[in-house]
C-alpha cells in the first residue's frame, strides 16, 4: 500500500522535531517548562513556521493542560493553516478555562465572522469588551473589528461608536510603547486590511 505523501511528510515534520529537541537539548528535556515551549511557539508563529509553531504549542499543553495561551496561539496557527475547525475547537477550549479572556474571545468572534455566523460573532467580540477594566493600546484593534462586523451586518450607529472609541484609544497612546509580553497585532492573512488577529506573545529574552 503507497503511504499518503502529504501525510507522511508531517509525521515525519513531527518527528524531526522531536529529534531536533533530544538532540540540540541534551539532558535538558525534561527540564524544559511548558512556558519555554510556549515561548518558543510563539517565535515560530510570528515567523510563520506554522508546523514547527504547533508542535511547540502542543508540547506545552500536554504538560499544563490548562495552558489558555498555548491553546490561543495554536488556534492562530491552526487558523493560518486553513484549519478553522481545528482553530475553533482550541478557542473554545481556551474560553473553557478562561471565559473572560478577552484575547480568545477577540480571536474566536473574527473566526465566527469569517465563517458567517456573524451573531455570536459579534457576543464574542463585544465579551471582549465588556470583560476589560482598562482599555490598553491593543484594544483599539478589538473595537475596529467590532465596528467592521457592525457595519458589514448594517448596525451603523455602534459601528460609528466603535470606531470613535478606537480612535480615542489610539489618541491616548504613547506611540513607542512596547507590547512585548502583552499582546501583538497578526494580520489573517485574508479579507485585506478589514481586520486583524490578536495574539498574546510570550515576552522575549
Amino acid at each position: 500500500m503507497i503511504m499518503n505523501l502529504a501525510y507522511l511528510k508531517q509525521h515525519l515534520w513531527a518527528l524531526t522535531i522531536t529529534l531536533f529537541v533530544v538532540l540540540l537539548l541534551p539532558g535538558r528535556v525534561n527540564a524544559l517548562d511548558p512556558t519555554e515551549f510556549f515561548r518558543q511557539g510563539s517565535i515560530y508563529l510570528e515567523q510563520g513556521k506554522l508546523g514547527p509553531a504547533i508542535v511547540a504549542f502542543t508540547e506545552a499543553i500536554q504538560q499544563d493542560a490548562s495552558y489558555v495561551e498555548a491553546y490561543n496561539n495554536r488556534a492562530l496557527a491552526y487558523y493560518e493553516q486553513g484549519n478553522n475547525d481545528q482553530a475553533q475547537a482550541d478557542f473554545l477550549k481556551a474560553l473553557e478555562l478562561d471565559p473572560d479572556n478577552e484575547i480568545a474571545n477577540s480571536n474566536l468572534g473574527i473566526l465566527l465572522f469569517e465563517k458567517g455566523d456573524y451573531e455570536n460573532a459579534i457576543a464574542y467580540l463585544e465579551r471582549a469588551i465588556d470583560t476589560t477594566k482598562q482599555f490598553k493600546p491593543h484594544h483599539a484593534v478589538i473595537f475596529r473589528n467590532l465596528a467592521f462586523v457592525y457595519e458589514k451586518i448594517g448596525i451603523e450607529d455602534k459601528a460609528e461608536i466603535s470606531i470613535e472609541t478606537a480612535l480615542a484609544i489610539e489618541r491616548n497612546c504613547n506611540k513607542n510603547i512596547s507590547l512585548t509580553g502583552q499582546c501583538s497585532q497578526r494580520s489573517t492573512g485574508r479579507g485585506g486590511i478589514d481586520h486583524v488577529l490578536v495574539l498574546k506573545v510570550w515576552p522575549k529574552k
